[in-house]
């Protein structure tokens, strides 16, 4: 993904910073390719990678100067989840998200 420069330039991200965003968004993308390898039946090891894509998430925030706010992270978008795209889309930004009990990344006691 690349950076949108304009919004770089409006919240006064420095070069530095806009280069760690750069880093942190490879680094996304390579625990998405890590978590597709892997099948639901590893729903734990998917669970672990999915709290570090959380974890880039939150940094990405604070390195454009935003709130750490997990309401605006599109959890969705992982690997393996089954979660509803289209109701999580509209949801965005309001802390109520629907959320698939099969899912094996957000769901219950995944087995």
């Amino acid at each position: 993904m690349a950076i949108n420069f304009r919004l770089a330039k409006q919240r006064g991200v420095s070069l530095k910073d806009q280069y760690r965003i750069e880093v942190r968004h490879t680094m996304r993308d390579q625990l998405f390719e890590e978590m597709s390898k892997l099948k639901p039946e590893d729903w734990w090891s998917l669970r672990q990678l999915a709290e570090r894509v959380t974890r880039i998430e939150y940094e990405l925030q604070e390195l454009w100067g935003f709130e750490r706010d997990c309401r605006w992270h599109e959890f969705w978008r992982m690997p393996w989840c089954s979660c509803p795209i289209l109701d999580n889309k509209d949801r965005r930004g309001t802390g109520q998200a629907v959320i698939a009990e099969s899912c094996p990344i957000h769901g219950g006691d995944y087995k």
